[in-house]
């Protein structure tokens, strides 16, 4: 997806906007740990840089320790609790956005599904 992309919560109290600048495109991950988080057989997320990211209203987050050593804290809304992202320590200035947060999420087409391990 070009251009700047707007998104939010389900309760409308979280609003976004991740202005054009360094981002993959979107992907398909079907590793456990996102089936565990969503409950569904996968999860589609984009990095980004995370100094592209504005946000309004009030996030809280969560954070877990991954097989790989490294902590993953996941950002989302206060109040309906829909996860907008998440950050690893490993990956300093780089966030995985949630698809599925997206008000243009329907345009989503993930390029790359990584295997199931």
């Amino acid at each position: 997806m070009k251009g700047d992309l707007t998104g939010g919560c389900l309760c409308v109290a979280v609003r976004y906007s991740l202005r054009e600048g360094f981002r993959f495109r979107p992907y398909a991950c079907h590793c456990t740990d996102c089936q565990t988080r969503t409950g569904a057989a996968f999860n589609e997320h984009m990095l980004f840089a995370r100094q592209d990211l504005e946000i309004e209203g009030e996030l809280d987050s969560g954070s877990y320790e991954q097989p790989s050593g490294a902590v993953s804290t996941i950002w989302g809304c206060a109040k309906c609790k829909v996860r907008i992202f998440a950050e690893n320590d490993k990956r300093p200035g780089f966030a995985s956005l949630r698809c599925g947060t997206l008000d243009r999420s329907a345009e989503i087409v993930p390029v790359v599904s990584p295997a199931v391990v």
